[in-house]
This record gives C-alpha cells, structure tokens and sequence, in this order.
C-alpha cells in the first residue's frame, strides 16, 4: 500500500498565511484538507470523503470546499440536475458512471467546475492507488 502525505504550501499573496492543497505538484485551487478546515473553525464546508459513507464526517483524508465557494461555483444547482439522489443537506455518494456523468455534464456548464472536477478526479485516483476498491463508490459528498 502506497503511504501519501498530504503537502500545502505557502504561496505567495496578499494572504500570506493562505494554505493551498498540492496535488501531485499541482496546487488545488478549489479545495483544502480536513486539517486546514479544522483549523479555521469552521463547519462552513462541504466535504468530499474518499469511496463510501462510513458513518462519520470530517476524515483526516478528505477534502473540504468552503460553502460560499460551493455556491459560488453553482455546485448544488450542478449536483441536482446530474444527480437525482443528490441531497445538499445530507450525504451522497458518487459512483463511477455517476462521476462520468458529472464530468460530461461539466463541459457544458462552466469552465470553473471542470477544473473543479479535474481537481476532484487527481485526489480520487489516489483511492486506487492506496486501497483496493471493493464498491463501485468513488467518493462521498456530505452536506450542509
């Protein structure tokens, strides 16, 4: 099993504290990691849990979208239309023909929640790389 650790990195800007999420070199512009959320104080967030539903939220190795962001990008109205079971209040997990269909649907939508998606697609595929998949469930979104 392939150990990964998860890396930030100061960037320079205005914020000089700001934290960005580094994912294979690359930064995540739309995300940051579980701690980084706990730190801030917040619960402000929408998290993306790696495969299926465990029964608990905010998970060492998940990633965390900020609420306003969330709404910013239109996610919920994105979520609703590609995804019947989404619920923005709850828990829903996110199959591989359901992702295939998100990433489809994103093209059409906006050039921002494709990089988001992208963003998303780098940190699933590490799934595979560190565990063995036994359930078709890519990733978990918990709600508001």
């Amino acid at each position: 099993m392939r150990i990964r650790k998860i890396i930030t990195k100061s960037i320079p800007t205005e914020d000089t504290d700001k934290k960005y999420l580094v994912q294979d070199g690359d930064i995540m512009r739309f995300f940051i990691t579980e701690d980084e959320r706990k730190r801030s104080g917040s619960t402000a967030f929408v998290e993306f849990q790696k495969g299926g539903y465990d029964g608990t939220c905010w998970h060492i190795d998940s990633v965390c979208m900020d609420e306003d962001l969330f709404g910013d990008l239109h996610l919920r109205r994105f979520f609703s239309a590609v995804l019947p079971q989404y619920d923005y209040y709850g828990i829903t997990q996110v199959s591989v023909s359901s992702f295939e269909q998100l990433k489809t649907a994103a093209i059409n939508f906006s050039s921002d929640v494709c990089e988001c998606l992208n963003e998303l697609e780098s940190w699933i595929k590490e799934r595979s790389e560190e565990t063995e998949a036994d359930s078709d469930i890519l990733f978990t979104i918990c709600g508001m």
